[in-house]
């Protein structure tokens, strides 16, 4: 009873939370709307109108996943074509986050209510939670897909049902964000570890993959059909050639010390760089097209993309590991707040500025700016502190499973979505990559404080009490 009074109150004030930072920071003139919320907005307005995934010109649209424009048809056919409403929904729907990590956290520790109360908290006051529940953008759907993916997928009882239902809601999250035939290679090995026989093995992991495909296979089906190619969606060539072959060119034709600094580098030299790079994307898409005789699909235009990006890989291996290595940290300790400093106008006079300063001034400007709001200068310091707090205490989890070997059985696992997230981020480092992480690390990072706090955390009887 004390924890569903707990839970109402915790929905309550996430909720509020977020519709007044929704009110301070992003209503006036929209600023909640995205670069990429015209894009999800035009196909979810096609598809409330009758018209199928498609853009404004009648073109079938494989760009992205249609999972977020789906859920814009769904409040339009609701509530009416208005994108206030989408807001609203979304931001109730992600007042429900606070409350998942609860039941996530008593997943992992079922024994420690206090803990799960502690994460749940902090979850409703987590800075990038708030900020992605008024982004008209998919982070905050796809999180509460995700997870309750992963609460029956660690489900202790580890039944049919769960194996089904964790497969069924990776799915529909698949269809969010495309990340879930990535992570299927790391999932499968999990299922495979478990302590049954082969052949019961076998079946979780078959029942775990038709449950996954049943949300997509229509998807698959419908692009297949279109096409000829089986495919979730057509951004990754384009996003690699921006992001991984532009930089590498730059590197070299330009030699820019600092070139991953500021977007890889000076606006100038990053424009010409990406049209030089989609210069040979064009060339070599004219060498496709006269070899085949007819126009390329939209996905084999990405996978020449794809290929031209490799090229550069292979020729510039090390260029691309630095690059790679930089983004993934930028991806670990980048600010979601600096979304907000991005709309406020002083910040956008500040970063030109910073671009003839040294390097340090980049990251200064985060900490020094003009203009801003005490409310917004409270904000950076908070998700700052709050950063420095979370990654040390996962880190600090390390150093447990030293002196509770039981504990690396339940962090394991951990470890591996948390560096398979980490390392897909190697082609563009910003903080919402970090958003299916951050569940895990404010668990176990909390965990690991907790511990301190109670002086357990060198005590194996205590810890093996805890886990």
């Amino acid at each position: 009873m004390k924890e569903k009074r707990f839970l109402f109150f915790l929905f309550v004030i996430s909720f509020l939370i977020r519709a007044v930072f929704s009110i301070v920071f992003f209503c006036e003139d929209k600023k909640y709307i995205h670069a990429d919320t015209a894009c999800y907005n035009e196909v979810g307005t096609q598809i409330v109108q009758g018209k199928g995934i498609s853009l404004k010109d009648g073109s079938s649209f494989f760009n992205r996943v249609p999972g977020y424009s789906l859920f814009i048809a769904l409040v339009y056919k609701i509530f009416g074509i208005n994108i206030s409403y989408v807001e609203w929904a979304q931001i109730f729907i992600a007042s429900l986050i606070p409350i998942l990590i609860f039941f996530l956290s008593l997943t992992f520790f079922p024994q420690n209510m206090l803990l799960a109360k502690v994460v749940s908290v902090y979850s409703a006051f987590h800075v990038g939670f708030i900020i992605f529940s008024c982004y008209l953008m998919s982070e905050s759907l796809f999180i509460v897909f995700f997870l309750l993916f992963l609460l029956f997928f660690f489900s202790r009882t580890s039944s049919f049902t769960h194996i089904f239902l964790s497969g069924l809601f990776l799915g529909i999250a698949s269809l969010v964000r495309p990340v879930g035939h990535y992570m299927l290679l790391i999932l499968v090995f999990l299922l495979f570890l478990q302590k049954i026989c082969f052949l019961e093995k076998l079946k979780r992991i078959t029942l775990f993959l038709v449950a996954w495909i049943i949300p997509i296979g229509w998807l698959l089906l419908r692009n297949y059909l279109l096409t000829g190619f089986m495919f979730f969606h057509t951004l990754p060539g384009k996003h690699f050639l921006s992001y991984v072959a532009v930089p590498i060119y730059m590197n070299v034709s330009y030699g820019s010390q600092d070139s991953v600094l500021n977007r890889f580098g000076t606006q100038s030299d990053f424009y010409r760089s990406c049209k030089k790079i989609y210069h040979e994307w064009e060339q070599l898409m004219d060498q496709e097209r006269r070899k085949k005789g007819r126009a390329l699909h939209e996905i084999e235009e990405s996978i020449v993309a794809e290929r031209l990006t490799l090229d550069y890989i292979k020729k510039y291996p090390f260029l691309a590991f630095k690059n790679g290595l930089f983004n993934m940290f930028k991806t670990c300790c980048s600010l979601y707040s600096a979304d907000i400093l991005n709309l406020n106008s002083s910040f956008s006079k500040d970063r030109e500025l910073s671009k003839k300063r040294a390097k340090l001034g980049r990251f200064a400007r985060y900490l020094y700016f003009s203009g801003g709001s005490y409310v917004l200068f409270f904000t950076i310091y908070y998700e700052i502190i709050s950063l420095l707090f979370i990654l040390l205490g996962f880190i600090g989890c390390f150093f447990v499973v030293f002196k509770n070997k039981k504990f690396l059985f339940q962090f394991f696992p951990i470890v591996l979505f948390v560096g398979f997230f980490i390392f897909i981020s190697f082609a563009d480092g910003i903080a919402r990559l970090r958003f299916p992480i951050e569940p895990f690390l404010i668990i176990f990072a909390c965990y690991f404080w907790l511990c301190v706090v109670r002086n357990k955390c060198f005590s194996k009887k205590r810890m093996i009490k805890n886990v």
